[in-house]
């Protein structure tokens, strides 16, 4: 059986590049009408960590999914903790959920925050 949904958490065979909001890092925005106030409470948030955490790439989907992979600047390898991971995901979703409110974004978002070496993504 092959759903549509079964190849949804296999990586994808596509040439990366910097920038391209995936692990090339970057932004990639998906050109919908909410996707820079996404970007903009994601930048917020991650300033709330005193620096700690960095936004290594920030991607739109035009399925309503926000990907952020973030990293630790403090620790060498890179690879924050999945407490920072949680923290920084709990964060975001409520803001999220606050301008959702205010339609700032439309609703039901799905949010995925991950780091590198982390092989699936942390759901929200």
């Amino acid at each position: 059986m092959n759903d549509e949904g079964d190849d949804y958490y296999q990586e994808e065979s596509v040439e990366l590049y910097a920038g391209d909001g995936g692990r090339g890092g970057g932004i990639s925005l998906a050109g919908v009408w909410w996707d820079n106030k996404a970007l903009e409470i994601a930048e917020e948030v991650i300033l709330s960590f005193d620096a700690d955490l960095k936004i290594y790439a920030f991607k739109m989907l035009p399925n309503f999914t926000i990907q952020v992979r973030i990293e630790k600047l403090l620790n060498r390898s890179g690879s924050p903790s999945m407490e920072d991971i949680e923290a920084f995901s709990r964060t975001y979703r409520a803001r999220l959920d606050e301008a959702e409110l205010a339609k700032s974004v439309p609703e039901n978002l799905s949010l995925e925050v991950f780091f590198y070496s982390l092989c699936s993504p942390f759901l929200t």
